[in-house]
């Protein structure tokens, strides 16, 4: 596993060159006037989940997700975010389409609370995950399903808060990878493969993030999204 890949300020105008992953991170909790332009590049599909929520704040919150990551996939597509095209395959891995195929442009989006991630790469396969961190939620018996035997060895030898960061440490590298191969947890147990990058990414006290990438990856450039005025999200 790489090292922890910290933050810049965010471009104007962002390129990806076909070596590179970039990481964006998104706080979801917006202005009233942005939440609904973003709302507004959602599909009706999207829109219809959405409702289904029971509560404002996780309605509001996954909306400014699915939003914001359509902004960023139609800054490096220079087109409208609501004329893309999202769909979901028979894995429920969701892919952006493209003359009935996957685009060359892939992405994952990861969210807890009022943060998400959002990974971009071309012709790669990406994944990413956020989890906050949560001591009653680093229990070994867990980590005996989900990890090594070596791996949980190692946690099991280690004070309550330094394991609480090492058990997400490991739980969100091998969530990005399923979340890359389009899996769920029954993928936890396996190894990323020879040719996979996995790295950490830092996100500060009280949570853990990593992304996964198909064919390694020159740089993880990491930018922290400032949701833009209104009238550019919709434009």
């Amino acid at each position: 596993m790489s090292p922890a890949v910290a933050w810049a300020p965010a471009p104007s105008a962002p390129t990806l060159p076909p070596g590179e992953v970039h990481v964006w991170r998104v706080d979801l909790d917006v202005p009233p006037a942005r939440l609904a332009a973003l709302a507004a590049t959602l599909s009706g599909i999207e829109r219809e989940r959405a409702l289904r929520f029971r509560f404002d704040r996780h309605r509001d919150r996954w909306t400014a997700a699915r939003g914001a990551l359509r902004v960023i996939l139609a800054g490096y597509l220079r087109q409208p975010a609501a004329s893309l095209d999202l769909a979901a395959d028979a894995n429920s891995k969701p892919f952006l389409r493209e003359n009935d195929a996957p685009a060359p442009l892939r992405f994952s989006l990861a969210h807890t609370d009022g943060v998400a991630l959002v990974a971009v790469a071309w012709q790669r396969e990406v994944g990413v995950d956020i989890e906050r961190e949560a001591p009653d939620r680093a229990d070994l018996g867990v980590a005996r399903r989900m990890f090594t035997a070596d791996e949980t060895l190692a946690l099991a030898g280690m004070p309550p808060a330094l394991r609480c960061r090492a058990f997400f440490a490991l739980w969100t590298a091998r969530e990005a990878y399923a979340k890359a191969i389009g899996r769920g947890l029954e993928a936890m147990n396996d190894t990323p493969p020879a040719g996979w990058t996995v790295r950490q990414l830092a996100l500060g006290p009280g949570y853990a993030g990593a992304v996964a990438v198909e064919r390694g990856a020159e740089a993880v450039r990491c930018w922290h999204w400032d949701t833009p005025s209104a009238a550019r999200v919709t434009s």
